[in-house]
């Protein structure tokens, strides 16, 4: 698929409206079309992957009417939807465009060819229309890394709490499953976590909310640990994963996100309303070449252009590493920064503190340190060598 090509669901259980729709969406360039025959398995689809627009069929073998629009409407309120409906009573087409639809199509007047630019319209008016995410104070920086094991949350907290040094009110925040790390990093189980949200509605995930789950740590740095045993993680619906970050933002000026290397609701959703994207790897070939596999992933989620660099972390061994110059040439992306190794017990940390606060003036405390000033300034590329 396109890293670029819009991701279209259709909710339609009528052969011959498929075979209009596919063939009218054709070009794998501009759309990627996936299709549900019922509301069930398309709300189950929303749930689990993230989509640039819905075409939904009122008419469903399962559910029928408004009531459908209102299902899909709740499951991803951020997502443009087009409805193909029966009634041609124009009272019919305002009720829709009143309950949130982006576009209300007739049956009898449908003509496939011109789905395309209704589509492109639907998202752009959505997109206008609708507060950005990303317009909130706060800016979103989500790592995400090669594999499991990388280094990922090392880099996250000492990042996170380089901002909170640099007097940038910073939220470091996690979601993996089976459980967080934040709190086996730190050696310090923390009070609250934020397991409570994947119980609630969207609606009731606030930064209220998430203020009362926030744990403080030295130098001002704000901690959200992610659940902490597998039996209180719950995976979060789209719905939910957007208020989530939502309200993050409204929090924080910088708001650090440790993600896992597999996909998830919450991964699509924190990319898509990233300031930044950062990709942290190790020196060797495998690193590179599953670092490029998380950037293909990663490109295939956002929503238009994103700003994504790397991180590359050193580790001691006997292995020799790969130079900067043959990761920059292999990597489909910049390098903000180097981590050189770190000699604690627990790399990285330091009597239960990130570096960058317990360690300000060693060679691996520093070289973080300013990571965080580029990230912040958005200087993504380190200078050639």
């Amino acid at each position: 698929m396109n890293d670029f090509a819009r991701r279209i669901l259709l909710i339609e259980n009528s052969e011959s409206i498929v075979s209009q729709v596919e063939s009218s969406l054709s070009d794998p360039g501009c759309f990627h079309l996936q299709r549900s025959e019922d509301l069930t398995s398309g709300l189950n689809r929303l749930r689990n992957s993230s989509f640039d627009a819905v075409v939904l069929d009122l008419s469903l073998p399962d559910s029928t009417g408004i009531d459908t629009l209102v299902a899909v409407r709740n499951e991803c309120p951020e997502t443009p939807i087009v409805v193909l409906g029966e009634d041609e009573n124009p009272s019919a087409g305002m009720r829709v465009l009143s309950e949130g639809a982006q576009d209300y199509v007739t049956k009898a007047a449908w003509n496939p060819v011109s789905l395309p630019r209704i589509l492109r319209f639907a998202i752009e008016r959505h997109n206008t229309g609708r507060p950005s995410v990303t317009a909130k104070d706060g800016r979103l920086l989500t790592f995400i890394g090669a594999k499991g094991g990388v280094g990922t949350t090392t880099v996250a907290l000492n990042i996170a709490a380089a901002l909170a040094a640099l007097d940038h009110p910073t939220i470091a925040t996690e979601w993996c499953w089976p459980r967080g790390n934040f709190s086996l990093y730190l050696s310090e189980p923390p009070a609250t976590n934020l397991s409570a949200i994947g119980t609630l509605p969207p609606r009731s995930i606030t930064a209220s909310v998430l203020k009362k789950l926030l744990v403080t740590s030295s130098n001002n740095l704000m901690l959200l640990h992610g659940p902490q045993t597998a039996g209180e993680f719950q995976y979060l619906n789209h719905a939910q994963a957007e208020a989530f970050v939502a309200s993050l933002l409204q929090i924080a000026d910088f708001v650090v996100v440790d993600l896992p290397p597999h996909p998830s609701t919450v991964s699509r959703v924190a990319v898509r309303h990233s300031s930044t994207v950062v990709v942290v790897l190790e020196r060797n070939p495998e690193s590179v070449v599953l670092a490029n596999e998380t950037l293909s992933m990663i490109r295939s989620w956002a929503a238009g252009d994103i700003a994504i660099t790397a991180v590359v972390v050193s580790k001691g061994g006997s292995a020799t590493p790969m130079s900067l110059d043959d990761i920059r040439s292999g990597l489909r992306c910049g390098v903000v920064g180097v981590v050189p190794p770190s000699t604690e017990p627990m790399p990285g940390f330091s009597k239960r503190l990130p570096i960058t606060i317990s360690r300000q003036g060693s060679l691996p405390a520093d070289t973080l340190t300013d990571i965080a000033k580029r990230l912040a300034s958005k200087q993504l590329e380190l200078p050639a060598s």
